[in-house]
Parts: C-alpha cells; sequence; structure tokens
C-alpha cells in the first residue's frame, strides 16, 4: 500500500528544503527536528539512504522526510551504517551554509552505538 499526502499550504505545495533560506536560528531549530527524525528512522530500523536538503519538504515550520523508496533495513543491509554516516553528513552540511552549527562529529556513531545496543 502507498498512502499519499499533501505536504504545502493553502493549495502550494511545500518547497523542498534546498530551496528555503533559513535564519541561522531556525537552521538551528530544524537542524534538531532532521536529526531527531533520523534517530526515529533508525529506531524503526530504517536507514533513509539518500537523505538531503533535497529529500525533506518545508511546510509551517516543519520538516517532512520524503523520498523513501531507497531506504534500507538497518537489520540486514551490510551498509546501513555508513548510509546512516551519509545521511547525517549531507544534513549537516546543508543546515551549516544555513548558519547553524552543524558538525557531525560522532553523532552517526553514537547513534548506530545506541541502535546496537537497543536504546533507541
Amino acid at each position: 500500500a502507498i498512502l499519499i499526502e499533501f505536504v504545502g499550504q493553502d493549495g502550494h505545495p511545500a518547497p523542498q528544503l534546498r530551496n528555503v533560506r533559513l535564519s541561522p536560528a531556525e537552521a538551528e531549530r530544524l537542524l534538531e527536528q532532521a536529526l531527531r527524525n533520523i534517530e526515529i528512522m533508525l529506531s524503526c530500523n530504517v536507514v533513509h539512504g539518500d537523505l538531503s536538503a533535497y529529500n525533506m519538504l518545508y511546510s509551517g515550520g516543519q520538516l517532512r522526510v520524503i523520498d523513501l523508496p531507497q531506504a534500507v533495513d538497518a537489520r540486514t543491509n551490510r551498509h546501513a551504517k555508513s548510509l546512516l554516516v551519509r545521511d547525517v553528513a549531507n544534513v549537516c552540511r546543508y543546515f551549516a551554509a544555513q548558519g547553524a552549527d552543524a558538525k557531525p562529529g560522532t553523532f552517526a556513531e553514537e547513534l548506530w552505538d545506541l541502535y546496537l545496543q537497543a536504546q533507541l
């Protein structure tokens, strides 16, 4: 089954995040939201695998992750960890360009360790 939902306001579709200019404060807030979405997906055994500003919509001050056909199951895909690291780096790169303090650091590694320990 496919569930489709219109994302936008007043009949206008939400733009891809790549087409949105954010203030540094808004970038910080949305970075936290994006990283939380990555954490939630991983807690459900899902790694997006191609997450970037192209695959997030911005509407009403909120992000929506889209384009999940290439998502992988973290339990069975041997590349899941490297895809997670890449997703985090892509997200941090976009938000850093928008003025957020967005260094990926060890976030992906720590998240993966929590996942392996069933602590998400």
